[in-house]
Parts: C-alpha cells; structure tokens; sequence
C-alpha cells in the first residue's frame, strides 16, 4: 500500500537501496498514471479502454516488479549482515560470562568471601548466557514465523535503519 511505502521511504536507507528507488520512482509514476487512465475508462464506460491500458500497465510493471526484486535482495543482505552483527554481539557476551567466571574462580579459592561472591558471580553469568542464548532461539523462532508469513515485515531499529525484512 501507498502508507507502507511511504512508511519504508522515512526509514535509514542505505546508498543501493536509495539508488533504487531513485531509479524505481519514476516508473512506479507511469504506473500509477496507467492506473488512473483505467479507472476513468472504467468510470466512462470505454471497455476497450481500459484494456488496452491495462495491457499497457503490464507492460510497466515489469521493471517495476524487478527493481523491487533488486530492492528486496539489498533488504535480505543488510539483515544478514545485522545478524551477523547480533552473533558478533552474543559472542562478546559469552567472553564476558565466561571472563567473570575465571575472576570469580580466583577469589573464591583467596578466601572464603571470594567463594561466595563466585556463586553470585557464576550465577549472574550462567543466567545471562542462558538469556542470551533464549533470546538466540526466540529470535530464531521468531524469524521463522516471519518468513512463512503471508504479508510482509519490516522492523527498523531507533535510527531508521531495517534490521529485517521477510521474504
């Protein structure tokens, strides 16, 4: 619809995805004005019209339907490499977990204060890999039910920028 694209046109878009809408704008345009030509054939009763305006809309939309088809690959790539990023990010935390397990090792064998400051410490990093790593798998699930969506679906972070898009 008109508002979802408007909607995606205000998000961060990176420089293909806006080279392609460049190039996608003007032919989204006679498409749109074949459609108008249509719906007055129709009003006027001119059948024969309107078909040949809609023979000439089919026309039109094959390179509107290929540029988004280019659009949406440059969609995929840019979520791809936002979580590949996301991964980076899981990783660091596990290195921090497992970090304040190794510091929290050494107290505990220093004194007795240290053991129990290891538990808490042990606690709060088992917890927090094990967050980390349901997010992990909600987010895997999540996507799942997204691609095998009917409709589409965007998300953006606070930037503007898509972090993923359904195929």
């Amino acid at each position: 619809s008109r508002s979802n694209w408007r909607d995606y046109l205000a998000t961060y878009l990176v420089e293909k995805e806006e080279e392609l809408i460049a190039e996608l704008k003007p032919e989204l345009e006679e498409a749109e004005l074949i459609v108008g030509r249509i719906q007055e054939s129709l009003v006027m009763g001119e059948l024969a019209e309107a078909k040949r305006a809609g023979e000439e809309l089919e026309r039109a939309f094959e390179p509107v339907s290929t540029h988004l088809s280019r659009l949406v690959d440059v969609q995929l790539e840019v979520t791809r490499l936002e979580v590949a990023r996301s991964g980076e990010r899981l990783g660091a935390v596990r290195v921090l977990a497992v970090s304040s397990i190794v510091l929290g090792l050494a107290l505990a064998f220093a004194t007795e204060f240290g053991k129990r400051r290891l538990q808490a410490r042990a606690h709060a990093a088992e917890k927090a890999v094990r967050a980390s790593e349901a997010e992990r798998q909600q987010a895997q699930g999540l996507r799942k039910l997204f691609e095998a969506a009917f409709e589409g679906i965007l998300f953006s972070d606070q930037r503007g920028r898509i972090t993923y898009v359904n195929e």
